[in-house]
């Protein structure tokens, strides 16, 4: 039984017979031209096919690409991005509303009637600083709302937002001055919103 099986293997290894009917010596076969080993039973393997219509099998080289799957760390840190992408915008909405009626109302309304909103015991400013006060707000609204909305010159926003903190400490200083802490706290609040946009939209460019 051992006998037969070498025979078959034997006569399976020298001689190939191929579709066309013809026998085929398997010693007079010529190598691949790429060097690649072929089908035991003589057929052409698919690795010279793939050699064949490209530049050569010896030549190719996996490509190298980066992972696609992204870790979750990554995902959390996106889903905090855009949390606090949404809560600077609120706050910087805000801030607009505050002071766009701050900034129009010492721009627009006459010297009589601010001098009739004034409260008692006040530090008292020159009418030109006011007016240059309000001007100077109603800038700093167009600079924390237009560069995000239009995405252009985004990195005016966090200048915009430092402005208005500098005028925000100066009115804490005025308000206590005058009228004491409880009249500064509002300033201080609008102060520290500036400051927190300011920092969350460093990166804007």
């Amino acid at each position: 039984m051992i006998g037969v099986r070498l025979a078959i293997f034997a006569i399976l290894t020298s001689r190939v017979i191929i579709p066309s009917g013809r026998v085929e010596n398997r010693t007079n076969r010529k190598p691949d031209p790429f060097g690649l080993p072929s089908d035991p039973f003589g057929l052409p393997s698919w690795r010279s096919n793939a050699g064949a219509c490209a530049i050569g099998w010896q030549n190719w080289r996996p490509e190298k690409r980066p992972l696609t799957c992204r870790p979750a760390e990554y995902d959390l840190r996106e889903e905090s991005d855009n949390s606090m992408n949404i809560l600077l915008w609120i706050i910087q909405i805000l801030l607009a509303l505050l002071f766009l009626f701050a900034g129009g109302t010492k721009l627009f309304m006459s010297q009589e009637a601010l001098q009739a909103m004034t409260p008692p015991n006040s530090v008292v400013l020159p009418f030109w600083f006011i007016r240059f006060i309000g001007f100077c707000e109603l800038v700093g609204v167009l600079g924390l709302i237009l560069p995000g909305l239009f995405k252009i010159k985004r990195g005016l926003t966090p200048l915009a937002a430092c402005g208005l903190l500098v005028i925000m400490i100066g009115a804490v200083v005025v308000s206590v001055m005058g009228l004491g802490v409880a009249a500064a706290i509002t300033p201080l609040v609008a102060g520290v919103l500036c400051a927190l946009v300011a920092y969350g939209r460093r990166d804007w460019r």
